[in-house]
């Protein structure tokens, strides 16, 4: 199965572009149309969570495969910048990268989890919480060999992505909570495996982010 998608609707990208910048996640609302109350002073962006009521609920976590997307115009603009027709990103390089991201994201969740004792599920059963991650690429680097006018090494190198997570009661299908959180390096990467270094780093940061957010919905604690 395909990982990524380039098309995006005009709605949900101006949703993206918006949960980047922490001056505009300041004005969201309060509450979504779900019924899901925003969580202040959270570890994320943006965090909608369901009341009280759920927590204790979810034993069990259902992690689906994530999924990895570029803005509509993220070929686009970096083959308007890149030196000569021959180095302008291939769609294949596009797939390569957010295969291996989702890859890593998929196993840096996981074992984030099990570590703190979540017991994974693979099908819709009470008690279980459905976990469904998207990730947005902004900036990934240099997908192969292109050199970009006007930028150095570093800076072609860099990161920057956004997370949205939805969480559902698998069996209801009712949504508990929106995840919104994007991230960026703390500077240019130098290398390939740097570059693959800092992402898994975000990640795990994620990872930590999401089990102070998960764990009043397995002990009955309020969030924290």
């Amino acid at each position: 199965m395909k990982r990524l998608a380039i098309a995006l609707r005009a709605a949900t990208c101006a949703l993206i572009l918006c949960t980047t910048s922490s001056a505009v996640a300041d004005e969201l609302p309060n509450e979504t149309t779900e019924g899901l109350i925003r969580i202040k002073d959270a570890p994320f962006q943006a965090l909608y969570w369901a009341d009280g009521e759920i927590n204790g609920q979810y034993e069990r976590v259902w992690l689906l495969e994530s999924r990895a997307m570029f803005p509509d115009d993220f070929k686009e603009r970096l083959d308007d910048e890149a030196v000569g027709a021959g180095n302008r990103i291939k769609e294949a390089d596009m797939e390569k990268a957010a295969t291996e991201l989702c890859e890593d994201f998929d196993e840096i969740f996981q074992k984030t989890l099990e570590r703190d004792g979540y017991v994974f599920a693979d099908k819709l059963e009470p008690g279980v919480i459905a976990l469904r991650p998207v990730i947005m690429i902004y900036e990934i680097g240099s997908l192969e060999t292109n050199q970009v006018q006007g930028r150095s090494a570093s800076e072609r190198l860099s990161v920057s992505m956004t997370l949205f997570m939805h969480a559902f009661d698998s069996t209801s299908n009712q949504k508990i909570g929106e995840i919104m959180d994007g991230v960026a390096s703390r500077q240019g990467v130098e290398s390939r495996v740097t570059r693959r270094a800092e992402i898994r780093r975000l990640m795990r940061n994620w990872a930590k982010s999401l089990l102070s957010i998960l764990e009043p919905t397995r002990t009955g604690a309020d969030p924290a």
